[in-house]
């Protein structure tokens, strides 16, 4: 489990061609926003290999490197870097199929190991890279810390044993969506193209309707209009990262696009219209976002 989250870090951190944005962030979603599919299939992933031809490359570039190949080391100007730990983060260590319960008493106890490892090293690094600033501490999915640094001290920051690697902090672009697109005489055309209103008639092993109720979908985007006609009942709550408040308001458009294709239950018909939403805002008013607003988001 710890090995095949770090090398999906490994490979949507560090040097990889980030062209298709939207993508990359869709495959974080997918890999992170689900627990028990990685928990029940890390194992056998493992020992049978099925990574990308994509992802064994990255992998195998990496070899003993801990700096990414697009973070600059050269200059004296300080510069935002993502740094990965040796600790495992609490959701590897645990391996377990659901987000990390921190009532639980092994739980607890890793996560006070952690939180000591992690502030152990916050000193090694400020003796190492004295230019070096925590800005964000990352425990549950990703071990590490999101650090301003001048980039000629980073080698030394990487020369720590503590450290794993070294990312860039990079800047994401979303693609722009208009706002006639989620407008309450948008065209339904999500669930009629793939089958849904078919599929909501049918019932699961439980006799219950497939049409999501029970379920709850983590929008991980430019935040949600949970006044939206269509959204509101649905909405169950949020957080927003870019300004650090539990208020994940969409000023963009995106991400209500998005939770309406996933869950609108109005006039615009979801996929999954009785589903619950919880939205984070990781991108802002103009579609921009970082690292280290995404992977607090995740």
């Amino acid at each position: 489990m710890q090995d095949f989250i770090s090398e999906y870090w490994h490979f949507l951190l560090g040097g990889v061609s980030m062209k298709k944005t939207t993508s990359t962030l869709l495959s974080m979603a997918l890999v992170f926003s689900s627990f028990g599919a990685l928990s029940a299939h890390a194992e056998s992933l493992q020992k049978e290999k099925q990574f990308s031809p994509q992802l064994k490359t990255t992998i195998e570039q990496w070899g003993e490197h801990k700096i990414a190949q697009n973070v600059e080391t050269k200059t004296t100007k300080e510069i935002s870097v993502i740094v990965e730990l040796q600790h495992a983060p609490l959701a590897a260590q645990s391996n377990i199929q659901h987000a990390p319960d921190l009532q639980n008493s092994n739980a607890q106890s890793y996560h006070a190991e952690l939180k000591k490892a992690q502030e152990d090293t916050t000193k090694k690094i400020k003796e190492k890279a004295p230019g070096a600033k925590i800005k964000e501490v990352y425990n549950t999915l990703f071990s590490g810390f999101s650090i301003s640094i001048p980039g000629d001290q980073i080698t030394s920051l990487a020369s720590l044993p503590e450290v794993k690697a070294v990312y860039p902090n990079l800047t994401y672009k979303l693609h722009e969506t208009s706002k006639s697109a989620i407008n309450e005489e948008a065209p339904n055309i999500g669930g009629p193209t793939i089958g849904a209103p078919e599929a909501w008639n049918l019932k699961d092993p439980f006799g219950k309707p497939l049409d999501g109720k029970g379920m709850k979908v983590a929008i991980i985007d430019s935040g949600v209009d949970y006044t939206h006609p269509d959204l509101k009942a649905n909405y169950i709550g949020g957080y927003d990262t870019v300004d650090e408040d539990n208020d994940p308001m969409d000023g963009n458009v995106h991400g209500t696009h998005v939770a309406g294709i996933i869950a609108g239950n109005g006039k615009i018909k979801g996929v999954a219209p009785n589903a619950s939403i919880l939205a984070y805002r990781v991108m802002n008013d103009g579609g921009t976002g970082t690292t280290d607003d995404i992977i607090q988001g995740i």
